[in-house]
């Protein structure tokens, strides 16, 4: 954490028995409740941090009994090898969010599910994806709860509903997007990128509609979306990775 009054770090580690060198933290987010989540992508483990009192509670990402690949990675930077979907189901979390209720909701890359914890028993329900092998990869969890994400192997914006439990699909009309974050902004619209094209995507999911921003590189890579609502019209913000640019996406619409 970074203190941006008194311009101070603070750090915190997880519980040393879980602290090895297979332990990898790709994800952290900060709940409604002051409670912060932290996870270790390798070995499948999700940490509660209460930062008042440096407490630490360890959690399994997945149901006991789930496979967990041991091999070497099969994710690479510019996709992944002829293994990645096997006979046998493995799982590996990354993009999490964390609900009004404290839980946090993730997504299985390779089970190609929607994850949810429950934080006060520690089960963890997994919900698959319409489309087999989606790979979902970065999502957020907009006003009304719902947990919007990119699938990054079917080039699809996916959104979990927690109350119904349904997920729904939707596919830009570019090809090979390869969606890798989403975000829904306060006027409903909702924005997603991938690593596969230099286009910004926006979604109406009320009536379907797409709408493509191009922007001005080649190959920039997007990894994450951010969306300032504090004017009257949207701005979004895009860092593109391979570009070293931060871009600006500002509708006139």
């Amino acid at each position: 954490m970074f203190d941006v009054k008194t311009e101070k770090f603070q750090t915190w580690s997880a519980p040393a028995e879980y602290n090895d060198d297979h332990a990898s933290c790709t994800q952290g987010n900060v709940g409604p409740n002051g409670m912060v989540w932290f996870n270790s992508f390798n070995t499948s483990k999700m940490f509660e941090l209460d930062p008042k009192t440096g407490d630490v509670k360890v959690f399994n990402a997945f149901p006991a009994g789930s496979a967990q690949f041991k091999g070497p990675n099969r994710v690479f930077y510019f996709g992944i090898d002829e293994n990645f979907a096997t006979a046998e189901k493995t799982h590996k979390m990354y993009g999490s969010a964390i609900a009004a209720n404290g839980d946090p909701i993730y997504c299985d890359i390779e089970g190609s599910t929607i994850a949810v914890l429950d934080h006060a028993t520690g089960q963890v329900t997994l919900y698959p994806t319409p489309t087999p092998a989606a790979a979902p990869r970065r999502g957020s969890i907009d006003s009304a709860g719902n947990f919007w994400f990119g699938e990054w192997m079917a080039s699809q914006l996916g959104m979990f509903d927690p109350q119904t439990k349904e997920i729904k699909e939707w596919r830009p009309p570019i090809p090979w997007s390869g969606n890798y974050r989403a975000i829904r902004g306060k006027n409903g619209d909702v924005w997603s990128g991938g690593m596969s094209t230099d286009y910004v995507h926006r979604l109406n999911p009320k009536t379907g509609e797409w709408r493509e921003y191009m922007l001005p590189t080649l190959g920039g890579e997007m990894r994450d979306i951010k969306i300032d609502d504090s004017g009257a019209t949207p701005k979004v913000w895009v860092p593109l990775v391979h570009a070293g640019i931060l871009a600006k996406i500002e509708p006139l619409e």
